[in-house]
């Protein structure tokens, strides 16, 4: 599982927009990241649950609180590893059920603006009465964090820079 210090910083480009997420305070299972597009992130280190967002304009609030399963068995991550959660989070403004499903698809080397990595293709499908969303991150070892995600239609973010603590 991802580990992350106070100070870590991650700066991303989402389409032209270039977003700095700062951790800002570690505990347990959960680091907590403040961004400029997303506010105030509380994101488990297993980072295939959504984080939870508060205090941007940018971004409607978001969370799930996973009541079955643990998402964070999916490390080490391994080509054909699963994970599976139930819970309830808010989507769209909506409080939904939700099944996560997440597999390790595949070991890819990509290249992002910040460089080129060995990473873990995870994909992973948010179930819930208003349809599915789908989250594909690159998990590069290297960096301990994702380098791309794609959330849903989303523009892919992908890492710019980054410096740990």
């Amino acid at each position: 599982i991802p580990e992350y210090k106070v100070g870590d910083e991650f700066v991303f480009g989402v389409a032209t927009v270039e977003d700095t997420q700062r951790v800002i305070s570690v505990s347990g299972t959960e680091a907590v990241f403040e961004s400029r597009i997303f506010g105030t992130m509380n994101q488990p280190k297993a980072f295939t649950i959504p984080a939870k967002w508060t205090g941007s304009n940018l971004a409607l609030p978001n969370e799930a609180t996973i009541t079955e399963g643990d998402l964070s068995t999916i490390f080490p991550l391994q080509v054909g590893k699963t994970s599976e959660a139930r819970g309830r989070g808010l989507f769209g403004g909506n409080r939904l059920d939700v099944y996560i499903r997440c597999e390790v698809v595949s070991v890819q080397n990509i290249t992002v603006p910040a460089g080129r990595f060995d990473t873990f293709l995870v994909d992973c499908n948010y179930r819930h009465a208003n349809g599915d969303i789908r989250y594909v991150y690159w998990y590069a070892p290297q960096v301990g964090h994702w380098v791309r995600v794609i959330r849903g239609n989303s523009a892919a973010h992908e890492l710019k820079s980054y410096k740990r603590a």
